[in-house]
């Protein structure tokens, strides 16, 4: 079955976004650095995650990894593991 109904009606609890909402969003680290955009979501059984730049990297949408999401400024602050995103960093850790 489908359920369809107008964007305005639907109402978010804290916390709770659309894919619409986080895709395009900038994910930054604790220092501020960008790390890449968010080009879709993907939901799986485990978790959903989140789809980073054209290599198209899995960040996992729980919180932690994500520690703040504003959608509004479009951006998500992150705390990653080395080598999540990018390679060569995890080669120098």
């Amino acid at each position: 079955a489908s359920l369809l109904l107008d964007a305005a009606d639907l109402v978010l609890a804290e916390g709770e976004y659309l894919d619409r909402d986080l895709i395009g969003c900038t994910l930054v680290d604790e220092a501020g650095r960008e790390l890449g955009i968010v080009v879709d979501v993907a939901h799986h059984t485990a978790q959903d995650l989140l789809v980073v730049g054209e290599r198209r990297a899995y960040v996992p949408l729980v919180r932690a990894f994500v520690q703040r999401v504003d959608v509004r400024a479009k951006r998500i602050s992150v705390t990653l593991p080395p080598g999540l995103l990018d390679d060569e960093r995890a080669e120098r850790a």
